[in-house]
């Protein structure tokens, strides 16, 4: 089967997008097991217009595939609090050929931190997102927040990650006492580049055990559950 992995970034106007990519390119290919043998920053073709995208469909290895997405640089747009400013990363795994626990606690963390990733999940069920994306759609143009985006988070994934700023916007505590909350309830819980990275389980998850798992950790996150020190 297949799952995808959405990571987001918060754009920056000191950030030339070329420059970035650069960067980005040279770091992800140094990531083990990731990017494809003999394979070099030429096989992922980078385009940039008003927005920008690397294609990695041809550089990375057998059983993963994604693009970036960047932003345009002007502050007109970039100065908007919004998710649809952030700069994108989705990376597909064939867990016929992709080790799916592997790679959320081996590669995952390297790319949080390569990406300078502010929120993500690891989506395992398609059609689970789709209605999510519904109830998003209605919400923010109820509210005019930013949900699911900077402003909220609207689902748990059994793996995620959100940093400080949204951690206390969604949950009204900081990354540290996210993960000490969440912990007990998780196979693994960790600071990742200043995000609460949890692996609630690194089995794949679908239909109403999604749900399970987002109002289990949410009630820790939430409703004032004790934090355990020293947990993570």
């Amino acid at each position: 089967m297949f799952v995808d992995v959405m990571i987001r970034r918060r754009a920056r106007l000191d950030e030339p997008m070329e420059a970035l990519n650069a960067r980005i390119v040279a770091q992800l290919m140094a990531v083990p097991g990731f990017w494809g043998e003999g394979k070099t920053a030429a096989n992922a073709p980078f385009e940039q217009g008003e927005t920008g995208s690397l294609d990695l469909r041809k550089a990375l290895r057998d059983g993963l595939s994604g693009q970036i997405v960047y932003m345009p640089r002007f502050a007109g747009y970039l100065s908007k609090d919004v998710a649809k400013a952030d700069d994108t990363t989705r990376i597909r795994l064939d867990t016929d050929k992709i080790d799916h626990a592997a790679f959320c606690n081996e590669t995952l963390p390297q790319l949080i931190t390569i990406f300078g990733s502010y929120r993500g999940y690891v989506e395992t069920d398609a059609k689970v997102r789709a209605a999510d994306w519904e109830i998003v759609r209605q919400e923010t143009r109820k509210t005019g927040r930013s949900i699911d985006g900077r402003d909220s988070i609207l689902r748990i994934w059994p793996v995620c990650w959100f940093d400080e700023e949204l951690s206390r916007r969604s949950f009204g505590i900081g990354v540290q006492e996210a993960i000490a909350r969440a912990a007990p309830e998780c196979e693994h819980a960790e600071v990742v580049a200043g995000c609460a990275f949890l692996i609630v389980t690194s089995a794949i998850v679908a239909g109403p055990n999604l749900d399970a798992i987002d109002a289990r950790i949410k009630s820790r996150l939430r409703a004032g559950a004790p934090a355990q020190r020293g947990a993570a």
